[in-house]
């Protein structure tokens, strides 16, 4: 992907195999969407932003804590919005609603802060199988990919669970 981005449309077909693959994946997106009482637009986003500066401010956001206003925000900008999250200004924007320092943020964005740690965690997530958002790491073992029904996380946990007891039980630990 281009370091600012790509075309929406372009994106989504390339990673579902064509426009049909797109629109159906994204018509059961939209469902989902609906049926969980969120109010997304999703043609208002025009392109697939480079995330990789908006990872580096949920970051900072962790050590000052507000790294849940920080998610919310930029959630809230690109799914219901469709504002470009890759804009070093929207990411300021951002980071001040969150009442983080905007002078501070300012000069960490136009740094290399972060950027190398950063890149080690991807690549471990990576190795890990993480492919795509959203995903879920349970116990820094089980990589679970994609949105799921609560049905459909009974199961997951479940055979989680199973798994930690037979391992807890072959080794004679609790899990």
């Amino acid at each position: 992907m281009p370091l600012e981005g790509m075309d929406r449309r372009d994106y989504l077909e390339s990673k579902f195999r064509g426009p049909e693959g797109a629109d159906q994946v994204y018509a059961r997106v939209r469902q989902f969407a609906t049926d969980s009482g969120l109010d997304l637009d999703f043609d208002a986003i025009k392109l697939t932003p480079n995330t990789f500066d908006a990872h580096r401010l949920i970051r900072w956001a962790k050590s000052t804590g507000n790294q849940s206003a920080v998610v919310q925000q930029l959630f809230h900008r690109y799914f219901e919005r469709g504002e470009d999250i890759f804009d070093p200004d929207t990411l300021l924007d951002v980071a001040e609603s969150a009442e983080m320092e905007r002078e501070v943020v300012a000069r960490l964005l136009a740094s290399d802060a972060d950027r190398e740690a950063l890149a080690e965690e991807e690549e471990a997530a990576r190795g890990m199988g993480v492919g795509g958002v959203p995903c879920f790491v349970i116990g820094g073992r089980y990589v679970v990919q994609g949105a799921q029904d609560v049905e459909t996380w009974k199961q997951i946990l479940s055979e989680i669970d199973a798994a930690l007891k037979n391992q807890a039980g072959e080794s004679g630990a609790a899990p």
